[in-house]
């Protein structure tokens, strides 16, 4: 019973690993985030794409932020972010950023 309930777990990781590969899925998630952190924090941020490889790195292109006066805030050509995707699975709602790398901000 305990290895059928193992395997389950197993199963059910490996098909959200693969269904996250998904673009239109990555888009879906990628939105989502930005529309509750811009509610969250009253800012105007926008990513052009998203990129979500399948050990936890996460690639944000065309990153751009707006002031409270609507000008251009910060603007970073790519930012990779390297997740713990263990943390995740143990407690998804404390998400450990291992590594940020921002490439070209202005």
């Amino acid at each position: 019973m305990l290895l059928i309930s193992i395997i389950g777990i197993l199963f059910l990781l490996l098909s959200l690993m693969i269904a996250i590969q998904i673009p239109a899925i990555q888009t879906k998630a990628a939105n989502y985030a930005i529309i509750e952190l811009n509610k969250t924090f009253d800012t105007r941020i926008h990513v052009e794409r998203l990129s979500i490889e399948f050990f936890g790195d996460i690639n944000l292109y065309g990153v751009s932020a707006l002031d409270e006066k609507d000008h251009d805030f910060i603007k970073i050509n790519r930012v990779k972010a390297k997740i713990s995707l263990m943390n995740l699975f143990t407690n998804p709602n404390d998400i450990t950023i291992q590594t940020l790398t921002l490439y070209r901000p202005t």
